[in-house]
């Protein structure tokens, strides 16, 4: 698929639909038990993030990409930063 496709239906989603998404993905990274190795995952501008406290597993990227797709997704290894995006405490 075209990225810039890609982009401008990533652009139109609104900031409640994102953070639908954003649920179900940690709902779903929850229940498989992933979100200890898993410092946050949200959104911004450009895109979904996740990060990593070390290396980043296959198996919860590919949780994540069930559900995003295509959408841009940025992925940080060994993630030491403070600020922890919605549902990561709990």
């Amino acid at each position: 698929m075209n990225f810039r496709i890609v982009e401008n239906r990533y652009v139109t989603l609104s900031d409640q639909e994102k953070q639908r998404i954003v649920d179900e993905v940690w709902s779903r990274l929850k229940a498989q038990g992933y979100t200890e190795q898993i410092v946050g995952f949200g959104y911004t501008d450009e895109g979904f993030e996740v990060l990593f406290r070390g290396k980043a597993d296959p198996n919860a990227l590919s949780i994540i990409r069930e559900i995003i797709g295509d959408l841009p997704l940025k992925i940080y290894e060994n993630a030491t930063c403070e600020y922890v995006y919605k549902k990561c405490d709990t």
